[in-house]
């Protein structure tokens, strides 16, 4: 859990735990962001004065939470047209023809 330590002009500091922080960062745990934090720079651990654009993370996790409303609608939509085409018969096998004839489609 974050913990308010104190204020600046324009915000809070706050103190926070390397877990706390590794997820904040999108990474399970600190040792899953190795070599990666700060777009694949070599070094491991935050420093001070690194800055995190928290409210790009939270609108980013905000489009997805609405995305998800449309991508299940999504997928109900196709599980239903999966099963409307599984009930079309098949008209290459029902289909029946004489060589001068047109083929007649039997359903």
């Amino acid at each position: 859990m974050a913990k308010i330590i104190g204020t600046v002009k324009n915000g809070f500091i706050l103190e926070i735990g390397q877990d706390e922080l590794a997820q904040l960062l999108g990474y399970y745990s600190p040792s899953s962001y190795d070599g990666k934090y700060d777009k694949g720079c070599a070094r491991k651990d935050p420093e001070i004065g690194d800055a995190i654009n928290i409210a790009a993370m939270y609108s980013h996790l905000r489009e997805l939470t609405s995305a998800s409303t449309e991508i299940r609608q999504l997928a109900a939509k196709l599980r239903a047209s999966a099963d409307l085409i599984d009930t079309l018969p098949e008209p290459l096998t029902a289909a029946k023809c004489q060589p001068d004839q047109k083929p007649e489609v039997v359903f």
